[in-house]
């Protein structure tokens, strides 16, 4: 009876056996490298992120506790701010950050539209005061 070898992966794909023994994370590095795994559209593995936390976390608990309130503080800001805008970003890299790109949008559209809303009030107001001051006037001879 002949049997067949398990079939293999790839050449280029990593084996279980190969992979380092998995760290032992506490709950709070898994919640943090949870929320930025998902957050950030799970583009990494989580394994990954989570390895990071740990090490963050490493570094953390040899910090002052002011300095590791603001370090987590810092990274809360990252995750919960919009990204810098500018106008060379916008015109350089307009489709970097597609959300917040058609967000503006919308706003330079009501801006403008306020904007030129404002414009024809103030010519109105022109209109009518101008109106008012030509009757006002007398004409002495």
């Amino acid at each position: 009876m002949d049997k067949q070898p398990p079939s293999l992966k790839r050449d280029n794909e990593d084996h279980n056996l190969l992979e380092r023994p998995s760290i032992a994370y506490s709950s709070t590095t898994v919640r943090r490298a949870f929320a930025v795994w998902m957050y950030c559209g799970q583009s990494n593995k989580f394994k990954h992120v989570c390895n990071y936390y740990h090490y963050l976390e490493a570094l953390e608990d040899t910090l002052p506790e002011e300095s590791r309130a603001a370090s987590r503080q810092h990274e809360l800001n990252l995750f919960t701010s919009r990204p810098p805008l500018s106008s060379y970003l916008m015109k350089n890299f307009p489709t970097l950050y597609p959300a917040v790109t058609q967000q503006n949008n919308q706003k330079t559209s009501l801006e403008t539209n306020k904007q030129n809303i404002n414009k024809k009030q103030n010519i109105n107001q022109k209109i009518q005061n101008t109106d008012k001051s030509e009757n006002t006037k007398h004409w002495y001879f």
